[in-house]
């Protein structure tokens, strides 16, 4: 449980750090350890064929790119959302997302 309560504070400064009218963070944590963290940013290098927004990469990819391979089967993927004002919002993985953490496992 300590691990998903640092993970909560840094997928919160993680999403602090978006631009976005949509701010999420996320951080993946295993046995208690984190593992990574990422925000959803705009990514004009690599368009994603399909995808609605196709020039972001959202919070979640962002950290499954920065983790070790070898780490991410049964790891927890916390994802935080924030308001313009700064307040916890709802959020839940696109479709596009939710594809990509099956694969991951």
């Amino acid at each position: 449980m300590k691990g998903n309560k640092i993970g909560i504070r840094l997928a919160i400064k993680e999403a602090k750090k978006s631009t976005h009218k949509f701010a999420l963070g996320s951080c993946i944590v295993k046995k208690g350890k984190v593992i990574s963290v990422g925000h959803n940013k705009t990514n004009s290098h690599n368009k994603r064929k399909g995808a609605k927004w196709s020039s972001s990469i959202h919070a979640e990819e962002a950290a499954i790119h920065s983790a070790p391979t070898n780490l991410l089967k049964r790891a927890t993927l916390i994802v935080v959302r924030l308001t313009a004002k700064g307040e916890w919002a709802l959020a839940k993985p696109c479709p596009y997302c939710m594809d990509y953490i099956k694969q991951v496992g």
